[in-house]
């Protein structure tokens, strides 16, 4: 999620990523599970503890995006903690050496991120 650095750049909050609402994250509110219907799948990029990553293509813009999907139930406590804190991370976060959140959604109760690929 990260590109390279240096110790002198600085961060500024970000206000603008469709389905992260405010800090306390509406799970209900405009977050619905026809938004992966607007990707293609390419292919698996890479998998961690929480989550898969794809490589995808928006049908409608041709825009390729990767889309982290967390394995778990947004149900369990610990997976739902995880997504939280790091979609308000990335909501705060702009800068040209950090991959930008566009949008978060769910479908079958999992949690998804895109971002920029």
């Amino acid at each position: 999620l990260f590109r390279s650095t240096s110790m002198n750049d600085s961060f500024s909050p970000r206000k603008d990523i469709p389905g992260s609402q405010q800090q306390g994250l509406n799970w209900n509110s405009g977050v619905t599970s026809d938004k992966m219907e607007k990707y293609e799948k390419i292919n698996k990029i890479g998998e961690g503890s929480y989550g898969i990553v794809f490589k995808c293509r928006n049908k409608e813009t041709s825009q390729i995006v990767a889309i982290k999907k967390f394995v778990e139930s947004e149900e369990d406590p610990l997976i739902k903690k995880i997504a939280m804190r790091e979609i308000r991370m990335l909501k705060q976060l702009k800068h040209p050496n950090l991959v930008n959140l566009i949008e978060v959604f769910r479908r079958r109760k999992r949690i998804h991120l895109v971002f920029e690929y």
